[in-house]
């Protein structure tokens, strides 16, 4: 079976890593032999690669691989990662603060990538802000980063709008906007699903 396609941005750091083919060794070891290949992972990431920092928040925040589920040391390599420059190790933290209850940490982290005009950031942040559930809900806001989401070319921040739109009690003219939008907007949402599963423009955080 072939590998999924990476999506555009870890695509692009994997492009970047120095040490690539190292990493990928140790990834595969994972499979394996676990501590070995934890072993290389730190390896790699105490000579600064910012992926193998990437992974290692993702093994220690997910339990993978058989290694104990440890926040504190998913959260110290995430920051070391995302410090270094890597979205990937950002967009990691902040998952990691806002699951564990810290949202505004969480936001500022958002934010911070959301700068760099990332899309699913500034989705994510849009998100947040829709649902309401872990900050007030603000559909002026949330307007906001869906549309500068959808700037950068996030398809399910496009589709947010649309719904935005067509809530009830909005107007006739609004809905149909919106329904316009969706139908015009559903073709490509559909054959990216279809084809590029992994793609930024599909990612919610």
């Amino acid at each position: 079976m072939a590998t999924p396609k990476l999506g555009e941005n870890i695509a692009r750091e994997w492009d970047e890593e120095p040490r690539a083919p190292e990493l990928w060794d140790a990834l595969q070891q994972l499979k394996s032999d676990p501590m070995a290949g934890l072993d290389a992972m730190l390896y790699l990431a105490e000579a600064g690669s910012r992926l193998a920092m990437v992974y290692l928040g993702d093994i220690y925040l997910n339990a993978k691989h058989g290694v104990p589920k440890d926040v504190q040391r998913a959260e110290l390599w995430l920051r070391r990662g995302a410090a270094e420059g890597s979205i990937e190790a950002g967009l990691g933290l902040a998952w990691l603060l806002l699951t564990s209850g810290r949202t505004d940490d969480a936001l500022t982290e958002y934010q911070r990538i959301a700068d760099l005009h990332h899309s699913p950031a500034l989705f994510a942040l849009g998100w947040q802000y829709y649902k309401g559930k872990d900050v007030a809900h603000d559909i002026q806001k949330a307007l906001y980063y869906f549309e500068r989401a959808k700037a950068e070319g996030h398809l399910h921040a496009a589709n947010c709008i649309c719904c935005i739109r067509m809530r009830p009690g909005i107007g006739l003219a609004s809905w149909l906007r919106g329904m316009a939008g969706k139908i015009a907007l559903t073709p490509r949402l559909m054959r990216t699903m279809f084809r590029y599963p992994n793609s930024d423009t599909l990612r919610s955080y």
